[in-house]
């Protein structure tokens, strides 16, 4: 189900990921990687957070860098100040979009948002709907075009554009 103008999904199941448990953790393969990708969804279950963290830390240990995708907005009120303490210490890059991006700095204007994460982060990847994507890194923003389509149904955009 999506919202007529299939921006929004009006249900959320994380399905089997629920269940992650920091037994789940691979650290072999974890070790031989260049990049662990973690969902904030992950941080709403005790089990999944362990696995979450289990994960960051051994990624900085081992030289992998940590990608990270805030997932929606309302993960993010749930978890801001737990978001912002983690982008400081583990994200190497972040995946966003432009309301997940204002929630968690708490500022309106999508520009100062992208550079409140930034300064937390290495590389950070703001998408916006229609006009594109933007990206930061090393204090620099750049942005991409977007181009127009008309949308059928947005739900997993955000999962495709961070792949």
């Amino acid at each position: 189900l999506t919202t007529p103008d299939a921006e929004r999904t009006m249900l959320t199941h994380l399905g089997i990921s629920i269940t992650l448990q920091k037994s789940d953790v691979d650290l072999e393969k974890l070790k031989s990687s260049s990049i662990s990708y973690i969902e904030g969804y992950l941080w709403d279950g005790q089990g999944t957070k362990e696995a979450s963290l289990l994960t960051m830390e051994e990624s900085k240990k081992n030289g992998v860098k940590v990608a990270y995708t805030y997932s929606d907005p309302f993960c993010v009120n749930r978890s801001r100040e737990d978001f912002i303490r983690l982008t400081k210490e583990y994200f190497d890059i972040v995946f966003c979009n432009t309301e997940e991006a204002k929630a968690l700095s708490q500022r309106e204007d999508k520009l100062e948002a992208l550079k409140f994460i930034s300064g937390l982060s290495a590389l950070v990847f703001m998408t916006d709907s229609a006009n594109g994507a933007y990206f930061a890194e090393n204090g620099k923003i750049s942005h991409v075009d977007g181009f127009p389509v008309k949308p059928i149904d947005t739900t997993g955009a955000g999962d495709c554009f961070a792949a």
